[in-house]
């Protein structure tokens, strides 16, 4: 309750107490095209938009071996796919359908979690070395060099290896190895 409120107050207009504004600023989300191109990255334009199934296979297609840092197989898409029918009976939207599916995909073990290798002893394949590696060095997913490199099995030539380690070393985010480690390990 306002004591000051007019009406209820015995104060006259001049004596009510007065609000002077110095300064208003408004933030708020600044882009310099929409859509934005993380946005397009994932909701990339395809002549498939129109049938949303094949539109959202694609998507995930497209997504899912980024999120799971490995080739991933027709069946493991096929499984989001399903997600995706099952999904847009409950949204309004295509997007919306989509964000919910890929938020599942990011919710997976295989995004949140580095696979270990099996119960036998086994060397890593390229992959979960591109992961590794870049995980150590840049506390960040491999980029696109590490994955064709894993793609084409050459990361473990030990000259390949060398090479991109250098490589990643001099990168600006290499310097999250020495904050993340040495704040984590060395306290």
């Amino acid at each position: 309750f306002n004591d000051f409120r007019r009406g209820t107050s015995q104060l006259t207009y001049e004596e009510l107490p007065k609000l002077k504004i110095d300064w208003v600023e408004i933030v708020g989300n600044h882009y310099e095209s929409w859509p934005t191109p993380q946005r397009q990255a994932i909701l990339f334009e395809s002549p498939n938009q129109a049938d949303e199934i094949t539109y959202a296979r694609e998507v995930l297609a497209n997504f899912m071996p980024r999120a799971y840092r490995r080739p991933v197989s027709d069946e493991e898409v096929e499984r989001k796919v399903k997600l995706f029918q099952h999904l847009s009976d409950q949204e309004d939207s295509f997007e919306a359908t989509i964000i919910s599916t890929l938020t599942a995909v990011l919710c997976s073990s295989h995004f949140l979690m580095h696979p270990e290798p099996a119960a036998e002893k086994r060397p890593l394949n390229d992959y979960e070395l591109a992961s590794r590696l870049s995980y150590f060095l840049w506390s960040s997913m491999p980029d696109d060099t590490l994955f064709e490199l894993a793609a084409n099995q050459q990361l473990r030539d030990p000259d390949v290896l060398l090479k991109q380690v250098q490589r990643m070393i001099k990168d600006p985010k290499a310097a999250g190895f020495s904050r993340n480690f040495a704040s984590q390990w060395l306290d």
